[in-house]
């Protein structure tokens, strides 16, 4: 609840709390958490909130923001959710999985995808696709998320496995033509 409080700049309590595993010692230091009464034994996990929660602004809302991660999530949820995810969302998900300063070769993503590298390359090529293609893609969707909340270049460069901030920076504007400070502005 103190996300809640953070993201709203309102002072919002919960009406109550319920958890459905049941407490039997010490349920009693449990009997109230952030002032909500907690419940044991219930159907489901749960927060209450007041239905007006639901009303409250978030000062921080940015509608540009929104839109750039409705349309990355469309993209990576293209197929209907009966067929199992396309390459591309696979190969996305393992990088995404993997990020962190080193980003996994072709190769280690063949691996982790349970691929030879060379099916890996025929399937990339009868689909169209390249695996730098789907990296500096998925980088430059990352890089434009990442500096929309306030990360600095260097944590950015760091996340999406660039030497420095500078080789980030050269990246950024060749993939929008624009130096990140000015898409940050």
């Amino acid at each position: 609840m103190p996300r809640i409080r953070e993201l709203t700049a309102q002072p919002v309590w919960a009406r109550f709390i319920r958890f459905e595993h049941r407490m039997a010692e010490q349920a009693e230091k449990y009997d109230r958490i952030d002032l909500a009464p907690v419940r044991f034994g219930a159907n489901r996990t749960e927060i209450v909130f007041a239905p007006s929660v639901l009303d409250l602004p978030i000062p921080t809302y940015d509608p540009s923001l929104r839109d750039h991660l409705t349309d990355y999530a469309n993209r990576l949820m293209q197929n209907d959710g009966r067929t199992p995810p396309g390459l591309r969302a696979r190969i996305e998900s393992v990088i995404l999985s993997t990020l962190q300063g080193k980003l996994p070769s072709g190769e280690d993503t063949a691996s982790l995808l349970g691929l030879s590298s060379r099916t890996f390359a025929r399937r990339l090529r009868d689909q169209g696709l390249s695996y730098r293609q789907i990296v500096e893609d998925l980088r430059s969707d990352l890089a434009k998320t990442f500096l929309k909340s306030e990360m600095t270049l260097s944590d950015i460069a760091f996340a999406l496995g660039y030497a420095d901030q500078a080789a980030f920076s050269t990246a950024f504007k060749r993939w929008t033509g624009a130096p990140p400070s000015r898409f940050q502005n």
